[in-house]
């Protein structure tokens, strides 16, 4: 514990005085302002060195080598519950920290001498700290004979496979590339976590009070004698391994690929160091699995009693592991259909149609129509009667004054937006109307061409998404207060 004091105040004052040198740099402490001032910094030596002090401070808090000498032994000292939070809690705070400050902080600006030095810097760094972390944290591994200790070599050589997908990220080209990249990172910590916590579990189980039973001689031969236990270990090493179909393995496969899809030839060398460093991994992680299952107890052996809740947290723990397809869809999918909504809605710029909306609508003199709606997307037709223009939406029907009007409305229905600002001009109705339908038919191309490659139900997902976005934006643009002369004629129809 007294290691990790010193080393840890250590750390974490590298980290605030390169917070400091970074503000002197540029004059700011925010993300996006410093991204912004990079290029052009008030003193480009104290950018540098407090890059490099923060790179210090941030590796500590991650385990990458050369600072990670105290892992093992805070790993081994504490008791196994802190160790489990320890190992997943800080280590993946520490990486969104990390990525966020030096991927969104230090970008690479053309023709920026300071900023392109400084972005070469970092990632030839860290691509020659990953390689390290890597191989140190794999071979130390193998020589461990507790497990407790393998489990936190095995910790550092994870957050080398993590600054794979780091460094794809710093490397991106685009914007999208960056953010895909982010995510693969995200969700490698997220395997990892639910992985090592599963793990430690077991092990806490196992260890009993006092953590007696953490050496690698105590799980000889429980595999026959605590099945459930020592079948769940194995997933979690599997998993922890990248063998194909657990979450392991796609998190490993995520992260490898930006750096491969960079097309630089130094992270390319890293994915292949990253590879052989899995292989070389194999062997600790299957030697627990042969010491559960092939070995013969000498000694006499207790089970532990498993209470029912720990039961349920371990199964779930394994089904998240074992349906890690499901989690790679929901995480991933569904950040990668914010972005393509954020890419749309940046190449339309001022003819976003919340922004006509909030531009050209509610400038004017208006008063607020509220639609009653109980289904989102209903198909809406406008229809001549005798006493006038209908709007109808679903079972809803709503009486007005023009066809501009209803053109106008219909839009907003189509949206599903209860209640929507109306120009008392009617003469500019009608030119509002053209130019949110071109707006949103222009949503649509461009989101038709981005899911082009997609399954059917990711359309589908992504149209949500694209509606969702827009609704939410009008509704917190608002519709001032509510317009009397409009009033739903047919509240439903029967059926």
């Amino acid at each position: 514990s007294m290691k990790y004091f010193i080393l840890g105040s250590f750390a974490s004052a590298f980290l605030l005085y390169g917070m400091a040198l970074i503000y002197g740099a540029t004059g700011s402490t925010n993300i996006t302002e410093i991204a912004a001032r990079v290029a052009n910094p008030n003193f480009p030596a104290l950018l540098l060195i407090g890059g490099a002090m923060m790179l210090i401070g941030f590796g500590f808090k991650a385990a990458v080598v050369p600072f990670h000498v105290w892992t093992p032994d805070v790993y081994e000292g504490a008791p196994t519950p802190v160790t489990a939070f320890m190992a997943a809690g800080p280590k993946a705070a520490a990486f969104a920290s990390f990525v966020r400050v030096f991927v969104l902080g230090f970008p690479l600006v053309a023709g920026a001498e300071a900023s392109g030095y400084l972005h070469e810097t970092w990632i030839t760094t860290l691509t020659v700290m990953a390689m390290l972390t890597m191989t140190i944290g794999n071979l130390a591994a193998i020589l461990q004979n507790n497990v407790k200790r393998m489990l936190a070599y095995s910790s550092i050589a994870h957050a080398g496979y993590a600054l794979v997908g780091f460094l794809g990220a710093g490397v991106a080209l685009t914007a999208g590339k960056r953010d895909e990249a982010i995510a693969a990172v995200a969700f490698y910590m997220l395997t990892y976590a639910i992985t090592n916590l599963g793990a430690f579990a077991i092990v806490t189980l196992l260890a009993q009070r006092n953590d007696r039973r953490t050496e690698f001689e105590d799980y000889n031969g429980i595999g026959f004698r605590s099945p459930v236990l020592a079948f769940s270990l194995s997933l979690f090493m599997l998993s922890l391994l990248g063998l194909p179909l657990t979450a392991g393995f796609m998190g490993k496969v995520l992260v490898f690929r930006p750096a491969l899809e960079a097309g630089n030839e130094m992270l390319t060398l890293l994915v292949v160091v990253a590879v052989i460093n899995t292989a070389i991994s194999a062997y600790y992680y299957l030697r627990l699995i042969v010491v559960m299952f092939f070995r013969e107890r000498t000694t006499e052996w207790l089970a532990p009693k498993i209470p029912v809740a720990i039961t349920a947290r371990i199964s779930n723990y394994e089904l998240r592991i074992c349906f890690c397809f499901v989690i790679r869809n929901c995480f991933l999918g569904s950040f990668q259909i914010m972005e393509i909504v954020r890419e749309i809605r940046e190449k339309l710029g001022a003819e976003w149609l919340p922004e006509i909306y909030r531009t050209k609508v509610r400038t004017q003199r208006t008063r607020a129509h509220h639609l009653e709606i109980t289904k989102r997307e209903n198909r809406s037709i406008i229809q001549h009667t005798l006493l006038g223009v209908e709007l109808k939406v679903g079972s809803s029907r709503f009486s007005c004054p023009d066809f501009s009007t209803a053109r106008y409305l219909q839009i907003f229905a189509r949206l599903g937006c209860q209640e929507v600002a109306v120009p008392y001009d009617i003469t500019k109705i009608s030119t509002l109307a053209d130019e949110l339908e071109s707006s949103w038919q222009k949503s649509l191309l461009l989101l038709e061409e981005a899911a082009r490659d997609k399954t059917a139900p990711v359309r589908g997902r992504m149209r949500s998404n694209l509606i969702k976005e827009i609704r939410e934006e009008i509704g917190e643009i608002g519709a001032g207060s509510l317009m009397p002369e409009f009033k739903q004629s047919t509240k439903q129809r029967t059926s």
